[in-house]
């Protein structure tokens, strides 16, 4: 199986977005690197469909057992809530309310991690 290719204007609206996780995620000082480093998968769902006229876009983020997280709920919560503020959509898209959950595997649905994609950020697990 191959990576799945993002719509390529979705891409660039959250090319800010990506660019910020790979330049903290391994600086050791860094809040938002402890956030990064947090994180084992960041995914986004698309509903109802990549291909549909309007898009709702959630990002679920899957977090590393509580024993391996250098950074809090809130300290998450909070990079999260920067970053999906920061994403300039075209018309086409929109986040969902709220833009984002997270939890650990365990608490999160297999549906939404069996639906949602895996960006391109699976070599930033900790």
């Amino acid at each position: 199986m191959g990576r799945f290719a993002f719509p390529d204007d979705f891409d660039l609206a959250t090319k800010p977005f990506q660019n910020r996780v790979r330049e903290r995620h391994n600086k050791p000082d860094s809040p938002v690197g402890r956030v990064y480093r947090s994180i084992d998968q960041l995914r986004f769902l698309a509903s109802p469909s990549w291909e549909a006229d309007a898009v709702e876009v959630t990002l679920i983020g899957v977090l590393s057992p509580d024993a391996n997280r250098p950074a809090n709920d809130q300290e998450i919560a909070a990079e999260l809530t920067q970053v999906c503020g920061g994403v300039d959509w075209p018309a086409k898209y929109k986040w969902t309310t709220p833009p984002f959950f997270y939890g650990v595997a365990l608490d999160l649905r297999g549906s939404d991690i069996l639906a949602s994609q895996l960006a391109d950020f699976e070599y930033l697990s900790s």
